[in-house]
């Protein structure tokens, strides 16, 4: 398997907050984030060797739902991360899409899938540790604060 260097699954999960329990809203993004960190893992190639097919394979089929998934996630978070004032969470929340949109669509390239894997998986901790936890946290407060309709 020339050009796979094997890094272990803890790298892409130790210290997760994948098993919290998200409310509805977020739960199905969540689960998607599994897809996302089994392709980082694929990605952890050596970027001075051939890409082998099969990864750039994987990029190819894999592409489509990660570009669905971040158009999703913009539909539907961004709008409330800026009227909640997250603005830096939402400014990253961008740029890393965009970075991992383009770096997606290079899967000829070593360097740029070998980057895109690194960024993926951090992403993912990005969003599972910080972004969902802070969008979490105002719903919930919000939820509190509106009354009950019996």
């Amino acid at each position: 398997m020339s050009g796979v260097l094997r890094m272990p699954s803890s790298i892409f999960l130790r210290g997760s907050s994948l098993t919290r329990t998200r409310i509805a809203r977020l739960l199905a993004l969540s689960r998607e984030h599994h897809t996302a960190l089994k392709l980082a893992r694929r990605l952890a190639i050596d970027p001075a060797a051939e890409v082998p097919a099969a990864v750039a394979g994987a990029v190819i089929a894999e592409r489509p739902v990660l570009l669905g998934h971040f158009a999703e996630e913009e539909r539907d978070l961004l709008p409330d991360l800026l009227r909640l004032g997250e603005q830096a969470l939402a400014d990253r929340l961008l740029d890393e899409h965009r970075q991992m949109e383009i770096l997606s669509a290079m899967h000829h390239d070593p360097v740029a899938l070998e980057r895109l894997g690194v960024l993926l998986a951090a992403h993912v901790r990005f969003e599972e540790r910080e972004l969902f936890e802070v969008l979490q946290r105002h719903w919930d407060v919000a939820a509190e604060k509106t009354p009950s309709q019996a």
